[in-house]
């Protein structure tokens, strides 16, 4: 990164003086790739949104250094300025922190979904005008900033005519990017495309990587919004075998709550429905990986570790590392490896990997055969550079059955009572009832006195749907009344050793409504 001096000279005498960090970046789409300077590159990105809790849109240079300086040191390197071009300061330090940017215009026609068509808007030629100022003012404001490497036509406009004519539009100018457009139109299909992906089972993936052309991005992915987001590992497991997915960005880097205080004096922030609003209730808009006041939450350090430079394949006697670095090669690096049973250490070591091109494999034997013991097994292993820290893997090896120690007769009788069977021993009793353990006393203290209940729906998720907003899953789990699930008892019989006392219960589990089911034992 160079610093560009710009002077103005009239009659001999400085006018004015004008800087701009200023680089040599060549971004570019070669078959599956994306490429920076003629190296395939891959997105560990956020979507992230210009936002402050109390002053809403109005935000100051240092909270912009914060931030990026918080992705960059989570192992982050790009951020979609979604869902519009960014304070002239974010290019800039994005531009000498080293983040690549997906520069967005601020193009957006999600609610004429209404019509039946998210793209109706773009498929009219009276409202060429209106997309097209949004993209060429992007181009024309940001067209010198090292730091993009994408440019995007917007937000979830559907496809059209209007869309198309942008595309050919940004092709022809000086500065050249690949284009994102939402719907992988092909205008040209040697412009530099991206097959895009967002909020996605792992099936999705691998049907698109079979049949990709161009590299596969995940647009938005990952949504942070309430308990969640899952499938972090397991997406970025795949990515890293899979150098036909560029990476992508998840949603969102911070929440969007709006601050104020509390009767108690205690902070509280509000969202939708709080002001009161018709249309927008719900918590929709806290969905990042941050809450509101800029706190991280425990699904940015699993960001983190799954972004890390090295990603790591178990092996039956050892691991398979990647650097997962595009340029920077790990020198000197340093491998902590302890493996435990049951929480207890049994052995452990280190050893320094001199030096792991970026992108590139080594294998490492680690004694994990000589660990196999009953109960469970675990590795962990961490690596750091320069003692700082910069990837910890853990893995559970083996879950093996402790040995059964040799069980002494004891006292019992059986009581048995149409379909109901009761256990009594010197210290206690057992009763189950339609094959369902609903009493049980020990040292004459009741430790459960009702039948216990048959749970197959978790609590759901913001992200499995909103009651009366965005019903999603949620409509359909109700719909098969998976909150009332029982069990249907058939017959039930026990077999009893002078060690144990086995009590075997069948029939049906179902819901109330009987409409299906199916049977257990």
């Amino acid at each position: 990164l160079y610093t560009l001096y710009t002077e103005v000279i009239k009659d001999g005498e400085t006018k004015e003086i004008y800087t701009k960090k200023a680089g040599i970046a060549k971004s570019e789409i070669i078959d599956c790739s994306l490429l920076m300077n003629g190296t395939p590159i891959t997105l560990k990105g956020v979507n992230r949104h210009e936002n402050n809790s109390k002053t809403g849109r109005a935000i100051s240079a240092e909270q912009i250094r914060t931030e990026l300086l918080d992705i960059k040191e989570n192992n982050l390197n790009a951020i979609r300025a979604s869902h519009y071009t960014n304070h002239p300061l974010f290019y800039e330090l994005c531009s000498e922190i080293g983040i690549y940017v997906m520069d967005e215009a601020d193009c957006e026609t999600h609610g004429a979904e209404c019509t039946g068509d998210l793209g109706a808007l773009n498929k009219d030629k009276n409202w060429f005008d209106a997309f097209f100022d949004r993209v060429s003012r992007m181009y024309a404001i940001n067209k010198n900033e090292t730091c993009i490497n994408i440019w995007s036509l917007g937000n979830e406009c559907g496809h059209g005519e209007n869309n198309d004519r942008c595309v050919s539009w940004l092709l022809e100018q000086d500065v050249k990017k690949p284009v994102k457009d939402n719907n992988n139109s092909m205008v040209d299909p040697d412009g530099g495309y991206f097959e895009t992906t967002g909020y996605m089972p792992m099936q999705k993936l691998y049907e698109m990587a079979a049949g990709a052309r161009r590299p596969l991005m995940m647009l938005e992915y990952a949504h942070a919004m309430g308990n969640s987001p899952g499938g972090l590992e397991d997406i970025w497991n795949w990515v890293y075998e899979n150098e036909v997915c560029c990476g992508g960005y998840v949603w969102e880097y911070k929440s969007h709550g709006f601050y104020t205080e509390g009767k108690d004096g205690k902070p509280r922030y509000l969202y939708g429905g709080d002001f009161p609003d018709k249309y927008h209730w719900s918590n929709f808009s806290l969905d990042g990986y941050h809450t509101s006041d800029g706190n991280p939450k425990p699904s940015w350090r699993e960001l983190k570790e799954v972004s890390a430079p090295v990603y790591v394949r178990w092996k039956k006697d050892g691991i398979d590392i990647k650097n997962t670095n595009d340029f920077k090669s790990l020198n000197n690096m340093k491998l902590y490896w302890t493996i435990r049973n049951d929480g207890l250490t049994t052995c452990e070591g280190e050893q320094v990997i001199d030096s792991l091109a970026a992108r590139q494999w080594k294998r490492i034997s680690l004694p994990f055969e000589k660990a196999v013991s009953e109960g469970i097994v675990t590795a962990d292993c961490v690596f750091s550079v320069d003692g700082k820290e910069i990837a910890h893997k853990q893995k559970i090896l083996y879950d093996l059955p402790h040995s059964q120690t040799v069980k002494e007769p004891y006292n019992h009788n059986i009581v048995e009572k149409c379909n109901n069977i009761t256990v009594n021993g010197d210290d206690f009793s057992v009763t189950f009832s339609d094959g369902i353990l609903c009493k049980l006393i020990k040292n004459n203290d009741t430790i459960i006195d009702a039948p216990m209940k048959i749970n197959l729906m978790r609590a759901p998720t913001d992200n499995d749907g909103i009651v009366g907003f965005s019903p999603r899953l949620i409509d359909e789990w109700n719909g098969y009344l998976l909150n009332s699930i029982m069990f249907g008892c058939h017959n039930t019989s026990f077999e009893e050793s002078p060690e144990s006392v086995i009590v075997y219960a069948s029939g049906k589990i179902l819901p109330y409504s009987h409409y299906w089911g199916f049977e257990g034992i």
